[in-house]
């Protein structure tokens, strides 16, 4: 774990931002292999083992690997006056995030499909292209971009060519694993750095980001909304948010269809499995922040599935400019793209960079 990563993070048990990390090879290393994190504000405290914070309170934590650790590092720990069991919250509000980091850890490694098999779909492929192409032209070098729902490094590898930094997260402690050993074999560009954490209460500081990824993570929340607001919380004045979820859209019953006929994908949605664009369009509004909202994907995926990643991105960017010029279909594509951003003063308008990405 990078040492810089302490000064962005607020403790997820009490909100607090008086977090220590304590290096347990005591090298003076920019980087900690073994280790803690620590709250001075409640009991809290948080493991580094093998590189990787594991940044998680209550339910969500990996109780045998804390065992597994306490039992390690006991006496470390006491010393630093920490004790085993510090970090109960309400079980029941955690539940729908507990079942979403089980099914993300299943999809990690499972005979059926993972998520590396997902990302690697054809469909999937022409919309990663199509889509993150609309964003780069936001970022500026060495800009710190956090990739809320990094799952094992799909959304962070997008950005990998640009000169940024990069703090990815997820829920799922195996799929970061995942994500980190892809970083190591791709070398890319954009300095990385990956934790395990919560995307339902984002454990960072005020104002900490230029730019917030949250690629198709939204409809994994209980509340979304409240999630929409901690970006807008973590982002620094005219800074982007850039959100890819579900649509609500009447085309929506033939991808069901497909879908139960020939499963493409096996997904656990929240509640909130699906978003129109004016419930994102009111949900940025309300937090400050300023969106330009369309919709994207008119093709079936199982059709798209048939095709080659190019020949697919191909035709979902000629469908989409086509369809998104009619008005009767424009709000219809199977998933709705936002960039949003902070204004830096009250009177500020959105705009696009010179070379409009968007279009």
């Amino acid at each position: 774990m990078n040492l810089e990563l302490i000064q962005l993070l607020r403790c997820p048990a009490c909100g607090e931002v008086s977090l220590r990390a304590v290096d347990f090879s005591e090298d003076g290393r920019s980087e900690i292999y073994n280790g803690v994190v620590m709250c001075g504000s409640c009991p809290a405290w948080y493991p580094i083992e093998d590189e990787l914070l594991e940044l998680l309170a209550g339910a969500l934590a990996y109780r045998d690997d804390r065992r597994r650790f306490w039992d390690q590092h006991s006496g470390r720990l006491t010393a630093l006056g920490l004790t085993w069991d510090s970090t109960d919250l309400d079980q029941v509000r955690m539940a729908p995030q507990k079942h979403q980091q089980a099914h993300s850890d299943w999809y990690a490694d499972n005979t059926l499909q993972t998520y590396s098999d997902y990302e690697r779909l054809p469909f999937w492929q022409a919309v990663d292209a199509v889509t993150v192409s609309c964003w780069k032209e936001y970022l500026g070098q060495q800009q710190l971009v956090l990739d809320l729902g990094c799952a094992q490094g799909r959304s962070t590898s997008t950005l990998g060519d640009l000169d940024i930094r990069v703090i990815g997260f997820d829920v799922s402690k195996a799929l970061v694993r995942q994500a980190m050993r892809r970083e190591d074999r791709a070398q890319w560009r954009a300095r990385t750095t990956f934790f395990v954490g919560d995307a339902a209460r984002l454990p960072f500081r005020d104002e900490a980001f230029h730019a917030v990824l949250v690629y198709g993570v939204l409809h994994h929340l209980a509340d979304p909304q409240s999630t929409v607001r901690d970006i807008a919380r973590v982002l620094t004045p005219g800074g982007f948010c850039f959100a890819l979820e579900n649509n609500k859209t009447i085309l929506r019953v033939i991808f069901d269809l497909l879908q139960r006929a020939l499963p493409a994908w096996y997904e656990e949605a929240g509640e909130h499995a699906l978003m129109s664009v004016s419930e994102l369009e009111e949900w940025f509004r309300s937090a400050g922040l300023t969106a330009e909202v369309e919709t994207s994907i008119f093709v079936p995926p199982h059709l798209l599935n048939l095709l080659s990643p190019s020949t697919g991105e191909w035709i979902v960017r000629r469908t989409d400019r086509l369809l998104r010029s009619v008005a009767l279909t424009r709000r219809q594509g199977g998933l709705v793209r936002a960039t949003a951003r902070k204004c830096a003063r009250s009177d500020e308008a959105f705009q696009r960079p010179t070379a409009d990405p968007l279009a």
